[in-house]
């Protein structure tokens, strides 16, 4: 789903806290009209109609307002994910990769779909302003006041965040084999040359 505000567009990458910016932005009276499609040619990604990207949005519908969207670090990415998973249903394109075993579902995906965060990423690549997850507040606000919305900083501070998951309340059931993340790495090149340098 793509928001359209007053003055921009925003894009929801998948657990990268999109659920949050997108209450933030309603809370705030900036969202104009919200845009899906029900049916998304993404092949393997298969992304719900929730998570259209610019590469596939009907620009005669969305405009072509500057658009923003948000990203975050691979590493906690896939942790994220396979968390969200394990607790509310393995559904769509990630039950091939079901695993109770966060080690085993990380090499299942990256066995079966190697590169799946970088492809899934380029989809958004070419939105005009990304921020990251990890600075999800003061990147929204920056944005917006870029985008010249009017920003409601109260509303920002007092949302709290969303669609998190608990699962599993042992953190150590989801760290990762030392072989498993260097391989991650190397498949996710692209987003950490690009985006998180530091992690290489």
């Amino acid at each position: 789903m793509a928001l359209i505000l007053k003055k921009g567009i925003f894009y929801h990458v998948p657990k990268t806290g999109g659920v949050w910016v997108r209450s933030v932005l309603k809370l705030m009276r900036l969202v104009e009209h919200e845009y899906h499609e029900d049916i998304l040619p993404m092949g393997e990604l298969n992304l719900r109609a929730e998570h259209v990207s610019p590469l596939h949005a009907d620009k005669s519908v969305v405009g072509d307002k500057p658009s923003f969207a948000f990203i975050r670090n691979p590493i906690a990415w896939y942790k994220s994910i396979w968390k969200y998973k394990s607790q509310g249903g393995w559904t769509d394109v990630y039950v091939k990769y079901k695993d109770k075993d966060f080690n085993v579902f990380m090499k299942n995906i990256m066995d079966i779909s190697p590169g799946f965060l970088t492809r899934m990423y380029k989809e958004f690549d070419g939105v005009d302003y990304l921020g990251k997850q990890e600075n999800l507040e003061n990147d929204l606000i920056s944005i917006l006041e870029t985008l010249g919305e009017e920003v409601d900083y109260d509303i920002v501070g007092k949302v709290k965040p969303l669609n998190t998951s608990d699962y599993p309340v042992d953190k150590r059931l989801c760290e990762y084999d030392p072989k498993i993340l260097e391989r991650m790495k190397k498949l996710e090149k692209w987003i950490f040359e690009k985006y998180y340098p530091e992690e290489l």
